[in-house]
C-alpha cells in the first residue's frame, strides 16, 4: 500500500514509495557524472526528481530506458528543494519497476462531487429557452460515450485543473462566471447561446487528452488541438438537428474557435461578440484563479512567502 504522498512530502524526509513517471529528460554530463530529470506524481500532485548516476554510462543508460511514461516505480531517495520547489534526489540504482500496485493511488481526482456538477448540467438544460440550443445540449447530455469522457477528463497536462475530473469542474465555473455576467447586462446579453457555448468552449479536449497513470495527450490533440477537435464534435451535433439556424451555429462554433481571446495564445479569431468575449475572460478568469490556488496550495509550508510559478511569476503565499 502507498504512504507516502507527493502533497505530504517536506525536505530532509526519506523516501520509499511508488511513483507514475510524468516524463523524463536526457542525460546529460554533470560535475560528478551522469543525471537526468524526471516528473513523478500520484492522485495528489507532481515533482521533480533528480537521478544522479554516478560515473557508470551503462547502468544510467538502462534505467534511463527503463522509465516510460506511465510506469509504475519504485522510488528510493530523499527530498530536497531547488528553487523554492521540493525535488527527489534518487541516487544510483535506486529506482526500480513495481510489481504491484493500485491504480486509485495515482489518478488524480476532482475534490467535487462529479453526481452534483452532473446534476447542475441537467439543470443549464431545463433552464434554456432556445429550442435549438436546448435540443444540442439535449443530445449531448444523451450521448453516454460523450458524457463519460466529459466527466472524467482533465482540463489540462499540467497547469489548471489537470485532473480526472478537471475539465467538468471547470467548464461549470466558467457557465457561473458567465451567469453572473449576464445578470449583470440581462438585456444585452444571450444567456443560452452564452451558457452553452461556455459550457462547451473545451470539449474537444476530451479527445486531445488521456487518463491512464497520469494525463498524456493524445496523437490527435498534439497534431489537432482541442479548439479543433471540439469545432468537429459541436458540428456533428449540429449537423444532425434538423433547421438548425446556421446563425446561432457560426455563434456556438465561434465561441469555441475564439475562447483563447487572441491569436497569439492559440485562437484561430478573437471574439467578435459579446457572448464570445464574456466566454473568453471567464475562461481566463477560472483557470488563471485556479494556477494561483494550487500554487498556493503546493508551496503549503514553503519557509519563504512567495513561491515561483513558470506561468505567473512570483505568488505572494502568506
Amino acid at each position: 500500500m502507498k504512504n507516502q504522498f507527493v502533497n505530504l512530502l517536506s525536505i530532509g524526509d526519506s523516501v520509499d514509495d511508488l511513483f507514475s513517471i510524468k516524463y523524463k529528460y536526457n542525460i546529460l554530463d554533470h560535475k560528478n557524472g551522469l543525471m537526468f530529470l524526471i516528473g513523478l506524481s500520484d492522485k495528489t500532485g507532481d515533482i521533480d526528481a533528480i537521478y544522479w548516476g554516478g560515473t557508470d554510462k551503462i547502468t544510467t543508460q538502462n534505467v534511463h530506458k527503463m522509465l516510460r511514461e506511465g510506469t509504475i516505480v519504485q522510488v528510493n531517495g530523499t527530498v530536497g528543494e531547488y528553487k523554492n520547489k521540493l525535488k527527489i534526489d534518487i541516487k544510483d540504482g535506486m529506482i526500480s519497476l513495481a510489481q504491484e500496485y493500485d491504480i486509485e493511488d495515482f489518478v488524480m481526482r476532482t475534490k467535487e462531487d462529479v453526481d452534483s456538477m452532473l446534476s447542475y448540467l441537467f439543470d443549464i438544460e431545463h433552464s434554456l429557452k432556445d429550442k435549438f440550443v436546448k435540443k444540442l445540449l439535449s443530445e449531448f447530455l444523451k450521448d453516454a460515450d460523450l458524457l463519460n469522457k466529459f466527466k472524467a477528463a482533465p482540463a489540462a497536462l499540467q497547469y489548471h485543473h489537470a485532473y480526472s475530473g478537471g475539465l467538468l469542474e471547470h467548464s461549470i465555473n466558467v457557465v457561473k462566471i458567465c451567469e453572473t455576467l449576464y445578470d449583470l447586462h440581462p438585456q444585452k446579453l444571450n444567456k443560452d447561446l452564452m451558457m452553452v457555448g461556455a459550457l462547451l468552449h473545451d470539449i474537444g479536449k476530451i479527445m486531445e487528452f488521456k487518463t491512464t497513470t497520469n494525463i498524456k495527450i493524445t496523437e490527435e490533440g498534439m497534431l489537432l488541438g482541442h479548439i479543433t477537435l471540439g469545432v468537429a464534435i459541436i458540428s456533428k451535433k449540429i449537423d444532425q438537428i434538423p433547421n438548425f439556424p446556421d446563425l446561432i451555429k457560426y455563434k456556438l462554433l465561434h465561441i469555441i474557435l475564439s475562447h483563447h481571446g487572441k491569436k497569439e495564445y492559440g485562437s484561430p479569431l478573437v471574439p467578435a461578440f459579446p457572448e464570445a468575449i464574456a466566454v473568453y475572460y471567464a475562461d481566463e478568469a477560472d483557470s488563471k484563479m485556479k494556477q494561483y490556488l494550487e500554487s498556493i496550495e503546493k508551496a503549503n509550508g514553503n519557509k519563504d512567502f512567495y513561491v515561483f510559478d513558470s506561468k505567473i511569476g512570483n505568488i505572494f503565499t502568506k
